[in-house]
């Protein structure tokens, strides 16, 4: 065929560009929060969520190797689970998981802008993330060319402050001192369990991956083996990173100093003047996630009426100008994501949810239900899958260990907040009930 025309390395730097991204560098404070300081667990952490993505974008690169044509969470979930079921999948990525990781990527740019700039003040945060948001929205409305810029650039960028920061801290810092008995009460008050959810968030966007089976050479070979390395790779530089700034700035430390340990590690390494460089290479590469996020949130209306759902909601033909994006769907989507920002403030401010011991986490609310919905794609390529023999024991122990892990995960997020995400979940999605009589199966 001819899209397919991606070799293995080329296969390689795709997935290391997609699932490396930019939560790394805000979630190891909550990571470190959840397994009490203990070093240790992070990294056990990060090896048990590895190896749930490894083997589940194994068993979701059978369907993608099997039907190239079709790719992406939408059309996996209508073959899976059949057009209601999907069309709730499909309502669910348009009105939380896509604007809720938007306003968070958005907000915690604004917040290492603001460390960048040296302003100690929200009410710049706030304005900043609504102008971020605005700009992300505008430059890959008007200029896709531009957009796609900024991606490759801050793909590139964003393992640069990775690198630095894990290597400099490995090799010229000490042991960051790790708490062997911080370690034994994360396991048994599950802390370590609960800090799965922050450390599946910095993996999150890998089923994009599984979606590429179509435009790479002999997929048969090249996605498993370029998945596995990928994957591999991420264990091995959020391992790196995580080791290393722990070195440099204690645990306790980060915990106490929250998304500002990353500024503290590179005066530590640079003094004031390389901290300013690294810290703008981490501005840049949040904002690269933000980026690469509304270009996915544009383009998803798109793959939902192609699966035939939302014809008469999402008018793909009323296109503004010469963009090649409707007029009715940016406003649609521009709302939802206004109202997920004004809900974001709003909690921040402890206004809504202020009596919770743990504060509400924006950035988990998505990864609770998709995780749900991995485990029933899991189970639906399983059943279909055509290998015999050997290779489907082989995929039935990657079926396997993909599904403990989710429910791994899945659990650990219900130890914090857990129910309230999910109800908080059902009732967004409940919303879309009204539109699936309009929506054409």
């Amino acid at each position: 065929m001819q899209n397919q025309k991606y070799g293995f390395f080329t296969a390689i730097s795709m997935v290391v560009g997609i699932v490396i991204g930019s939560g790394i560098f805000f979630k190891a404070d909550d990571i470190l929060i959840a397994t009490g300081g203990s070093v240790i667990l992070g990294v056990l952490g990060f090896l048990v969520v590895g190896i749930g993505v490894l083997f589940g974008s194994l068993v979701i690169s059978e369907y993608a190797i099997n039907n190239p044509e079709e790719g992406g969470v939408i059309p996996f979930a209508k073959d899976a689970f059949g057009p209601n079921v999907a069309f709730f999948v499909s309502w669910f990525m348009i009105a939380v998981y896509f604007p809720a990781l938007i306003v968070i990527l958005a907000f915690v740019t604004s917040i290492y802008l603001s460390v960048l700039l040296g302003i100690d003040s929200s009410t710049f945060i706030y304005v900043a993330t609504v102008v971020l948001l605005i700009c992300a929205f505008v430059i890959n409305i008007t200029s896709k060319r531009l957009g796609g810029i900024i991606q490759t650039l801050a793909t590139g960028l964003k393992l640069i402050p990775l690198f630095v920061i894990g290597f400099m801290g490995l090799m010229f810092w000490g042991n960051s001192g790790d708490v062997v008995s911080a370690s034994s009460d994360a396991i048994s008050n599950g802390g370590f369990m609960s800090a799965l959810i922050a450390i599946a968030f910095t993996f999150d966007g890998w089923i994009i991956v599984t979606s590429i089976g179509g435009e790479i050479k002999n997929p048969k070979r090249t996605l498993p083996f370029a998945l596995s390395f990928g994957v591999l790779f991420t264990v091995i530089i959020y391992s790196l990173y995580f080791i290393g700034i722990t070195n440099i700035v204690s645990p306790s430390e980060i915990i106490s100093l929250g998304d500002g340990h990353v500024d503290v590690a590179a005066k530590a390494i640079f003094g004031n003047s390389g901290s300013t460089i690294i810290t703008s290479f981490v501005v840049i590469a949040v904002y690269g996630g933000l980026n690469g996020m509304v270009l996915a949130y544009l383009r998803l209306p798109h793959a939902i009426i192609s699966q035939g759902m939302m014809k008469d909601v999402l008018n793909i033909e009323d296109e503004l100008g010469n963009t090649g994006f409707a007029k009715r769907t940016i406003v649609f989507e521009a709302i939802i994501v206004a109202i997920v920002l004004a809900f974001h403030i709003l909690v921040s401010e402890q206004i809504l949810f202020g009596n919770l011991e743990t504060p509400f986490d924006i950035s988990t609310l998505p990864i609770i239900a998709i995780y749900i919905v991995y485990i029933g794609l899991y189970l639906k390529v399983f059943k279909v899958t055509k290998r015999t023999g050997n290779k489907r024991k082989v995929l039935a122990l990657y079926f396997v260990l993909a599904t403990l892990i989710s429910l791994v995960v899945i659990y650990g997020a219900l130890q914090v907040n857990g129910l309230l995400y999910i109800i908080v979940s059902l009732i967004i999605v409940a919303l879309g009930y009204p539109l699936l009589n309009k929506s054409s199966n």
